[in-house]
């Protein structure tokens, strides 16, 4: 397929990007919405949720939250409170019974909750499916709809700075049945992902494209409205990596129009061993099982069939992590409380401020755009041992990470070896910022 009379809007990373960004949601999304990330309200249930952060005697600057992120108190409690009055099998066992009910209501609410989160579109609001992580919801999208479907030769395109539970599915698939993978690269000064490359390698033998609408280690925002627009035209599915946006920012993807939308509690203020797996109504009756047991009973396979049970039923093999579930849908219900618009504003300002502080110090060189970061900053310093830095700061309170955080590719191509990354939440202040900085002034001075 000839791909040379298409092209982006021209300077898709413009200002022009960012209020598309802001349109993900199907709620209005506008930097300045109702609710502000600021104010009395908004200290005072931090500093309930997250006690966490002063319990010790000492403040704790929590820069590290790409990996996981703290947990609120009504999340842990609702948990808490599930085990002890609640705990009983859902979807087992005899279903009369008033506790079996009364533990699937709650997981089921938890499910709808998640679901309004990351779709609240009214046509199409999709499906949710627990699964343990990102990686495991990555798999399914690649074992249930992509072997069946994908032939030898076929193609999937990803974004370079995708993470390794991204890409590792996908490597593997295609080394057994012979697909093609692809990368989007990284643009001439390193900053961004060169979306306007994707057109040179769409062909008609593109069957997906992944990516992560924002990226933890650029600290950008990835233009995926155009990415999708472009897959719609060429026949292409789209799977979004949600594990740095889901909790940070508002995004509907009923009205993106992506196909798939992974993320992972953990990384949204919520339990660990819990994520998720949105997908669209229509891609789901193209999905084929490739975990089977627990729940799924050999009456359901023998007399029912995959056709007749519910539509979560077919890809939750085993039993779910029920209060991790009920965990991830009260943390969903605060996020929703809390206002995204708000968060996101939040969190951009942080990632701002911290470019803008650490750009300013000598041997610092900062990964990523200057502007329209979304908390996110990484870094490399010169002449210090990245690990040993991170040490010295944890010594004195401030907490980062430090490696290459899951993204192995994104470094090669940056030619580097590891980086510090410092991330921000609803947690976090300009003064955890002015912590690290001091930090990394004591080392390097």
């Amino acid at each position: 397929m000839a791909m040379s009379g298409m092209s982006f809007a021209s300077v898709v990373f413009s200002d022009e990007l960012w209020k598309r960004s802001r349109v993900w949601s199907g709620r209005n999304f506008s930097l300045k919405g109702p609710r502000c990330a600021h104010g009395q309200e908004w200290d005072e249930v931090v500093h309930r949720e997250f006690s966490v952060l002063n319990n010790d005697g000492s403040s704790l600057a929590m820069l590290a939250n790409a990996g996981q992120t703290l947990m609120p108190r009504r999340t842990w409690q609702a948990m808490d409170t599930f085990y002890r009055t609640d705990n009983a099998a859902v979807y087992h066992g005899v279903c009369a019974s008033t506790l079996v009910k009364r533990s699937a209501s709650r997981v089921d609410a938890a499910r709808e909750s998640l679901r309004h989160l990351v779709s609240a579109h009214e046509v199409d609001k999709g499906h949710i499916m627990w699964v343990r992580n990102t990686a495991e919801a990555v798999n399914l999208v690649v074992q249930s709809w992509a072997v069946p479907q994908l032939r030898p030769g076929d193609e999937v395109i990803l974004s370079v700075d995708c993470s390794h539970d991204m890409i590792l599915p996908w490597q593997r698939a295609a080394q057994r049945h012979g697909w093609v993978i692809k990368y989007m690269k990284l643009t001439q000064d390193g900053s961004q992902v060169d979306i306007l490359s994707l057109p040179e390698q769409l062909n008609s033998r593109t069957r997906v494209i992944a990516l992560a609408p924002v990226s933890s280690v650029l600290g950008s925002l990835n233009p995926v409205m155009d990415v999708i627009d472009f897959a719609k035209m060429t026949g292409c599915r789209v799977l979004l990596d949600g594990t740095h946006t889901v909790g940070r920012m508002p995004i509907d993807a009923g009205r993106l129009g992506c196909d798939w939308l992974v993320g992972w509690g953990g990384s949204m203020l919520g339990p660990t061993g819990i994520g998720f797996l949105y997908c669209r109504s229509e891609l789901l009756h193209q999905m084929v099982p490739f975990l089977v047991g627990g729940c799924q009973s050999l009456h359901d396979w023998e007399v029912v069939g995959v056709e007749g049970m519910m539509e979560h039923e077919r890809f939750e093999s085993g039993m779910i992590a029920m209060a991790e579930a009920v965990g991830l849908g009260e943390t969903s219900a605060l996020l929703d409380q809390l206002g995204m618009n708000g968060i996101a504003e939040r969190l951009a300002e942080l990632g701002d401020y911290m470019y803008q502080q650490l750009s300013r110090l000598e041997g610092v060189h900062v990964i990523g755009p200057s502007t329209q970061r979304q908390g996110f900053c990484s870094f490399v310093v010169e002449g210090v041992d990245h690990h040993d830095l991170a040490r010295s700061l944890a010594k004195s309170g401030v907490l980062v990470e430090v490696g290459h955080h899951g993204m192995a590719p994104l470094h090669r191509a940056l030619n580097i070896e590891s980086s510090l990354l410092a991330s921000a939440h609803i947690y976090n202040t300009t003064g955890d910022v002015d912590r690290l900085v001091a930090g990394l002034q004591n080392v390097t001075s």
